[in-house]
């Protein structure tokens, strides 16, 4: 997602950020099959909303919910 480019810490993987119509809903259903949030949603300007979390195997995921059309 547009994102910046820097030089990786040793101990930093690359994350996959999945597009969502409704964050609040994805997460509900996160939750219920098993899977952990590792942040709040959080507000990236007038852009999106932005959560990370863990699936049931251990992998970070990213959701991102677009708040303008394209």
């Amino acid at each position: 997602i547009n994102g910046g480019l820097y030089k990786r810490k040793a101990d930093e993987k690359p994350v996959l950020v999945i597009t969502v119509k409704s964050i609040n809903d994805v997460i509900k259903e996160i939750k219920k099959n098993g899977g952990k949030m590792l942040s709040e949603i959080t507000k990236v300007a007038d852009m999106g909303l932005y959560a990370h979390f863990q699936d049931t195997e251990g992998n970070t995921l990213g959701v991102w919910e677009p708040l303008r059309k394209h």
